[in-house]
């Protein structure tokens, strides 16, 4: 959940190679297989208030330094050896588009367009990891910079979609009482206010968004 920089400051080491290229980190190689893009390229409606405040000469210049606002997220398949010879591949998603210490969305307003990216982000996510756990294969792992803030909001929103998808919209949800327990497993997880609102907009940006599907529907149709 990070670029590599922000603002001309490092946020987190490059552990991949380019497209289509082969690198060896210590004792271990990776390969980039594939990379794909999705969402909007990034524009000032939804960088980061920080960013956009720069003077008109710093911000191009920070703009032209940076080759990840083409888009939102993007997907990765990387292929892991090691000096034994064993390999795995692993789907790498890194969210682009939220800064640090914020959220994705600008002042927290409402944001469908940029709701609608999110969601569709985590739903690939939550598909894949059914998937995943069917075939035994590992857990996710999450990062960010610190590893608490933009971590702990979307282990928290993955957590919560999780639980829904699972037992349904009857369910109860304490967000308050999810978080004080990710915390007691890190401390620190999610560490903004806006980060902490930003878990319920999203939360209920799926929500409406399956009570209309489920109104849409023929079922549902005919019950009225």
């Amino acid at each position: 959940m990070d670029d590599l920089s922000y603002i001309f400051c490092s946020k987190c080491a490059r552990y991949w190679p380019e497209l289509h290229t082969i690198k060896t980190y210590g004792s271990i190689t990776v390969e980039n297989l594939n990379e794909s893009n999705f969402g909007p390229p990034q524009t000032p409606s939804n960088t980061s208030r920080a960013l956009r405040s720069l003077p008109s000469a710093a911000y191009q210049l920070a703009q032209q330094t940076s080759n990840d606002d083409d888009c939102c997220y993007r997907l990765r398949t990387l292929k892991i050896t090691t000096e034994d010879g064993r390999t795995w591949e692993i789907l790498h998603w890194q969210y682009l588009a939220w800064s640090d210490h914020s959220s994705p969305l600008v002042s927290n307003q409402r944001d469908n367009v940029q709701l609608s990216v999110l969601l569709e982000f985590f739903e690939k996510i939550g598909r894949i990891n059914s998937v995943g756990t069917d075939m035994n294969i590992s857990p996710m792992i999450v990062h960010c910079s610190a590893g608490i803030g933009r971590s702990g909001a979307t282990i928290a929103i993955d957590m919560i979609l999780n639980r829904i998808r699972t037992e349904g919209f009857d369910t109860e949800i304490e967000i308050p009482g999810l978080i004080t327990h990710i915390r007691s497993q890190r401390s620190g997880l999610v560490q903004t206010e806006r980060q902490y609102e930003f878990i319920y907009r999203v939360i209920e940006y799926f929500v409406e968004q399956h009570m209309k599907q489920s109104q849409n529907s023929p079922d549902y149709m005919n019950m009225r």
